[in-house]
């Protein structure tokens, strides 16, 4: 007599299978909610820390060209009187570095990009080599010119450039130099940040073409 093989499972087979798929499927979610759990509180911190990264880029912004001023938040005069005395100093320091950028150009490579036509927002390249611009003072008229056609306006009159060669108000950088005679090549930046002239900012250097 010949048995016949059954390969199904049994019920019991069955039900401890049902019980192993139920306890896996207990412990992912347990698992996943725990991810999930986590990922909200990475995206929350990384919102908050977006936030403070916005606030300061457009609070340095403000103190750069003077928008509280423009906007007239006069109520807060002590601090739109500092945002003013922040961006006066900004245009100071920025013209210092962009000075010795271009006559470490003019001394490497005998020449530098500048806009310096006045009133031509065009670049130019520049022969600015010692022989081919003698004199300090013509190329300190052109880093100037290439300063006023980039549009900075004076934080404490928006009607007035940054940058000037002439008379300067509270908040202007002047540019000039100690002589236009050969020999003497002395650049000189100075900056009034308030009506006291002793607290003016003044930077001066060699032209080292």
């Amino acid at each position: 007599m010949i048995l016949k093989t059954h390969n199904g499972f049994t019920l019991i087979e069955l039900l401890v299978v049902v019980a192993i798929i139920g306890v896996l499927a207990a412990v992912g979610v347990v698992s996943f909610s725990g991810f999930t759990e986590s990922a909200k509180i990475n995206a929350a911190k990384a919102h908050h820390s977006n936030a403070v990264k916005f606030i300061r880029l457009n609070i340095s912004n403000c103190a750069i060209i003077g928008v509280l001023a423009a906007v007239g938040v006069v109520s807060f005069s002590g601090f739109t009187e500092s945002a003013k005395i922040n961006a006066a100093k900004a245009h100071h320091s920025n013209a210092v570095k962009f000075l010795r950028l271009n006559i470490s150009n003019c001394a490497i490579n005998g020449k530098t990009n500048l806009k310096y036509k006045a009133n031509d927002n065009t670049s130019y390249l520049v022969n600015c080599s010692r022989s081919a611009i003698p004199n300090t003072d013509t190329l300190s008229g052109y880093i100037m010119n290439h300063l006023i056609n980039d549009g900075a306006k004076n934080p404490y009159n928006t009607s007035q450039f940054a940058h000037t060669g002439e008379i300067y108000d509270v908040g202007q950088t002047w540019f000039g130099v100690s002589g236009n005679m050969s020999g003497i090549t002395d650049f000189t930046i100075i900056t009034r940040i308030d009506n006291n002239s002793s607290n003016n900012l003044t930077t001066k250097f060699k032209d080292e073409r």
